[in-house]
């Protein structure tokens, strides 16, 4: 009987070993939209380090989509995560656009917006709950969750 015990102690040891657990892998794409990033909706805050007024972002089914503060915006989007599921890679095509016509200060924001959104190539969820989009290393675009309709 000991020798059963003892056996079974031994197996179970074998078993064990030094190498670190694996990383989990991200959950998966949600229709091409990261799953953390997909039926979200964000108030921007802030354009090129510039408070910004207006406007908002949402993904699903691989787009983005939104308002400019002025117009409404929409189109594919290919956002891909990292490892850790809360940054990586984004691309965004030219995208398409209402054409109303607004104030100036409203006009101002949609233009650095829209140009943001396009220039922007990585996204990142930050410990606060905020989305920021970069290019070229600098963030571009900072965004809250939007509050629930």
């Amino acid at each position: 009987m000991r020798a059963g015990a003892f056996a079974a102690l031994l197996l179970a040891a074998c078993g064990m070993t030094d190498r670190p657990t694996p990383p989990a892998a991200p959950a998966p794409a949600v229709g091409g939209t990261p799953a953390v990033l997909a039926g979200t909706s964000w108030r921007v805050i802030e354009v090129e380090g510039r408070p910004a007024a207006g406007p908002t972002m949402g993904f699903r089914d691989g787009r983005i989509f939104g308002s400019t503060g002025c117009n409404r915006y929409t189109g594919g989007t290919t956002a891909e995560a990292e490892m850790d599921g809360q940054s990586g890679r984004l691309a965004t095509p030219p995208l398409a656009t209402t054409r109303m016509a607004c104030p100036e200060p409203a006009m101002a924001v949609e233009r650095a917006f829209l140009e943001a959104l396009e220039r922007a190539d990585r996204w990142r969820l930050t410990a606060e709950g905020e989305l920021e989009l970069a290019a070229g290393g600098q963030v571009v675009i900072r965004a809250q969750p939007a509050p629930a309709a």
